[in-house]
Order: structure tokens, then C-alpha cells, then sequence
């Protein structure tokens, strides 16, 4: 019985070696496809690397080529000086005409900020109402400009309303109620003023010019 075992037991261990011998050339075709794959993809690098190489080094050649023809073009013992002279003349007037370039731009920035912050400040002193002290001084110098005696009109500003009153020839009436009525921040104007044709007798009136 313990023979008959022994040869079961063998006979099992027999049957594995050929199950194994039947793999191994599989095994060993795929360790051959692997190697191979392996050799071109490195042999495809290899070719890669040669090729950035040369390319690298083309591009060094040329590179040195121009250093090398610069240098002899602007060395040279008879027309170096010239040449040399030249090159600053140019590389000055270029940078004279790259500051006035940016002298221009920074006064063209200037200007149009001076502009902004001009409007600005308008805008903003336009949405506050001014005061009838403030329309008063208007409406003054307004009435200065267009009246040969400003000093015979009388003017009270109530809540931008304007009140005119004095002494006006007649040709210049309608001239001054225009100008007080552009006046900002006048609301209204109320004529109340005594006209005349002439200066005549009226003191308030007198060095006027008459048409």
C-alpha cells in the first residue's frame, strides 16, 4: 500500500515538470518580445538625443559665427573707429527720441488727468446747490461785464431768485437781464430796473457809454 502511494506521488510530481517544460518556451518568447521593444524604444531616444545635440550645437556655431562677424566689422584697425562712431551716433538719437517719446506721453497724461480732475470737481460742485451769496457774486460779475455803470444796479438774491433793481439806459436792459439769467444757479429775474434813454442828470449814470 505505502508503495503504491510512493508511485502515485511521483507520478503527480512527473506530470507538473511537463506542464511546466509545455510554459517555458511561451515564457521565454515574451521575455524576447519585451527585450526587443525595449531596445528600439531605447535606440528611438538615442536618436532623439543625437538629433537635440546637433541642433544645439548648429545653433552654437551660428551664434558664434555672428559674435565673431560683429566683432571683426566693428574691430577693424582702419574702419573699426568709423563704424564704432556711427553705431553711438545712432544709439543716441535713439534714445533722444525715445525720451521725447515719453516726454510727450507723460505730458498728454498729464493734461488729460488735469481734465478729469477739472470735470470732477465741476460735476461735484454742480450737485451742491449753491448759496445766494455765492449767486450774488455771480450775478455781480456777470452784471460788470456787460453794463457801462455796473454800480447804478442793485441785486438781492433770495433762494436763487434775483432781484434787479437801479438805474439802466435802455440800450443795454435786455443785455443785462440775459446775463444775469444765464448765471448759474439763478432760478429766476425780476426787472424792476428805471431805465433811460440817456445818462442826462441821473448821477448813477453818469461816464456811461450811450449808443
Amino acid at each position: 500500500m505505502l508503495r503504491g502511494k510512493q508511485h502515485s506521488y511521483a507520478g503527480q510530481v512527473v506530470e507538473s515538470r511537463k506542464r511546466v517544460d509545455a510554459r517555458t518556451p511561451r515564457l521565454r518568447g515574451h521575455r524576447g518580445c519585451c527585450a526587443c521593444l525595449s531596445g528600439r524604444h531605447t535606440a528611438a531616444i538615442s536618436r532623439d538625443l543625437a538629433g537635440d545635440a546637433m541642433k544645439n550645437h548648429l545653433i552654437d556655431t551660428l551664434v558664434a559665427a555672428a559674435l565673431g562677424a560683429a566683432a571683426m566689422y566693428y574691430l577693424d584697425p582702419d574702419m573699426g573707429r568709423g563704424r564704432r562712431s556711427v553705431l553711438r551716433d545712432r544709439a543716441a538719437s535713439r534714445a533722444r527720441d525715445t525720451s521725447r517719446f515719453v516726454r510727450r506721453k507723460a505730458r498728454w497724461t498729464g493734461d488729460r488727468l488735469q481734465g478729469v480732475a477739472v470735470r470732477l470737481r465741476h460735476a461735484a460742485s454742480a450737485s451742491v446747490p449753491a448759496s445766494d451769496r455765492k449767486i450774488h457774486e455771480r450775478v455781480r460779475a456777470a452784471i460788470g461785464r456787460v453794463v457801462s455803470t455796473p454800480g447804478a444796479v442793485d441785486v438781492n438774491v433770495a433762494g436763487g431768485n434775483v432781484l434787479l433793481t437801479g438805474h439802466i439806459l435802455a440800450a443795454e436792459r435786455q443785455r443785462l437781464v440775459d446775463a444775469v439769467a444765464s448765471v448759474d444757479g439763478v432760478e429766476r429775474v425780476a426787472d424792476q430796473l428805471s431805465e433811460y434813454g440817456s445818462a442826462g442828470h441821473v448821477p448813477e449814470l453818469q461816464g456811461a457809454r450811450e449808443a
